[in-house]
């Protein structure tokens, strides 16, 4: 692991996610003594293998956890988002956001309660672009998910 100081794990603004190697960590990439998250960050890497991040790119990790929503949304935006999520893991993210969430999933407006919890605390995974309503792909992603789900 990667660590700026004694048990000081760094954190992806844009994600959440820690520096490890579990199923919801990540393992950072060092560009110029920066730290960027793999997933959120625009790497590339050039023909001799070094790694580079394009600019403007959201995906800069910090050490410690932040609750500051506006980490997240400074991390992701200027006026337009720097950079944008593709569909496929703007959903799979949507829905992992959505297993982890600690509001009532039961209630008749959680969705719109968890939207709203997602434009402010998780808007890079709202950056995707869509033809239609992001709120209207967002609610059938997460009725597709709940139905593949077990009960119990």
């Amino acid at each position: 692991m990667i660590q700026s100081e004694p048990n000081d794990v760094l954190y992806c603004r844009s994600c959440f996610r820690a520096e490890g190697n579990g199923p919801d960590q990540v393992e950072p990439v060092r560009c110029l003594d920066i730290y960027w998250c793999p997933r959120c960050a625009r790497v590339g890497h050039t023909a001799s293998g070094i790694a580079f991040v394009g600019h403007p790119s959201p995906g800069r990790m910090y050490p410690g956890e932040s609750s500051d929503p506006l980490d997240a949304f400074d991390d992701c935006f200027q006026r337009n988002p720097k950079w944008r999520i593709r569909v496929d893991q703007a959903r799979d993210e949507i829905r992992r956001a959505w297993s982890m969430w600690d509001g009532d999933r039961s209630e008749s407006g959680s969705k719109v309660f968890f939207f709203g919890w997602l434009r402010k605390h998780r808007p890079y995974f709202l950056t995707f672009q869509c033809g239609g309503d992001q709120w209207q792909k967002v609610q059938s992603w997460l009725s597709e998910h709940q139905s593949s789900q077990p009960l119990g």
